[in-house]
């Protein structure tokens, strides 16, 4: 090995571990992958696309695979699609909580009918 390549790959190393030394440990992957959930929920049936803020390759997929083992563990009742596609899109499918808010949906249906004709009753 050339005494320059040598140079250069230290270089890339000390540069490296700066960027460890500055973003370690301060809880920035945590808080991303806490907003990529809540994106994820925010848009239902439509694809997430997940990046990590050092926008590498490999920094971009531990960030999605900390997502996913997050959706697994958290979000067990939930169904979710993960592809990759010039980086990592996670998709939420079906939530546990559409029931629920499917029933909210038609009692709030028959109380306006009930008020409706309560209203015509009285009038």
């Amino acid at each position: 090995m050339s005494r320059k390549i040598e140079i250069e790959n230290r270089i890339h190393n000390l540069k490296s571990q700066v960027i460890d030394l500055k973003y370690r440990a301060t809880g920035r992957t945590t808080r991303l992958v806490d907003e990529y959930i809540q994106k994820i929920y925010e848009n239902k049936g439509e694809w997430v696309k997940i990046a990590d803020h050092y926008y590498s390759a490999r920094a971009n997929k531990m960030v999605a695979d900390k997502v996913a083992e997050r959706l697994k563990a958290e979000h067990r009742s939930d169904e979710f699609k993960y592809r990759r596609v010039y980086g990592f899109e996670i998709m939420l499918v079906s939530c546990a909580r559409d029931s629920v808010l499917d029933e909210v949906k038609r009692i709030n249906q028959e109380i306006v009918e009930l008020e409706k004709q309560l209203k015509e009753m009285e009038g």
